[in-house]
């Protein structure tokens, strides 16, 4: 059996949130925020399709159901995509 990564309990991430403040974000800076969490995790080992499936998981508790199907449909793409290529 293979250990899931553990995407959930990252300390980095909790930097990048510390720097939020309270006003909303420009959807510039929502962007660049998360540009940067990606980018820690894909540092971590973290592939796409897994940061996808957590996102789903995210919006499946949440109950939005089409958003789930939505995404669960490009993990999937990206992992076939990644399987023909190699990685």
């Amino acid at each position: 059996m293979t250990k899931e990564k553990d995407i959930y309990n990252t300390n980095a991430l909790g930097d990048i949130l510390t720097d939020l403040d309270a006003s909303p974000l420009s959807t510039k800076q929502l962007r660049q925020k998360v540009a940067e969490a990606i980018a820690f995790l894909e540092s971590q080992g973290i592939r796409d399709w897994e940061i996808l499936e957590a996102w789903s998981d995210l919006m499946w508790k949440a109950g939005n159901r089409e958003a789930t199907k939505a995404l669960e449909k490009a993990a999937q793409e990206v992992k076939k995509c990644d399987s023909v290529a190699g990685r």
